[in-house]
């Protein structure tokens, strides 16, 4: 069965490894950066233009969120797909996973990411460059993108339309809460 590249371009802490987690479930192949086994080395050949056979679906990296106007341009039939929350609730999640991660409460593998200061104003700028990059690329993905905000009932439907696959029995999973 030939499926279209997905590329997820929300910032981590937006529902991607929930989103990651339907996708797999739905039969992709998934490539996602907050996993403990794997490196963005795996995805650089995006910037080429180059897709890894490997892989369908890519989320969860800076890679793809800070570049994702070029790999709208780079891959013309790709769909895109932007995870969101609110400002103050993804900089919540974002200090709450820092300080888990650096306690090591979380499980979570110890990285630079976490490593870094807990700057709010930085992580404001953040937020707000990620949307303003989002609404660049949307106008060149227009109908092959899905704005899939966290924690919306419909998101299994919608996401299953856009891929134009049937629903499922499961509902949409919610992998981690925070």
């Amino acid at each position: 069965m030939s499926r279209p590249l997905v590329i997820c371009v929300g910032l981590n802490k937006t529902g991607t490894s929930s989103l990651h987690l339907a996708m797999y479930r739905l039969g992709w192949k998934c490539w996602h950066g907050g996993s403990a086994d794997r490196d963005d080395s795996e995805i650089e050949c995006l910037l080429e233009g180059k897709q890894p056979d490997r892989w369908q679906f890519f989320s969860d990296s800076p890679i793809l969120w800070d570049n994702q106007l070029a790999l709208a341009h780079a891959f013309p039939s790709a769909r895109f797909i932007f995870t969101s929350r609110s400002r103050v609730d993804w900089v919540n999640s974002v200090i709450m996973h820092k300080m888990g991660a650096r306690l090591g409460k979380s499980g979570l593998r110890e990285s630079s990411w976490t490593d870094q200061p807990l700057d709010e104003v930085d992580l404001l700028g953040k937020w707000e460059d990620n949307q303003s990059e989002w609404q660049k690329t949307a106008r060149v993905v227009r109908e092959r993108c899905l704005i899939m905000p966290v924690g919306e009932a419909s998101n299994l439907e919608r996401l299953c339309a856009f891929l134009d696959q049937p629903v499922p029995e499961w509902e949409y999973p919610h992998e981690t809460k925070g």
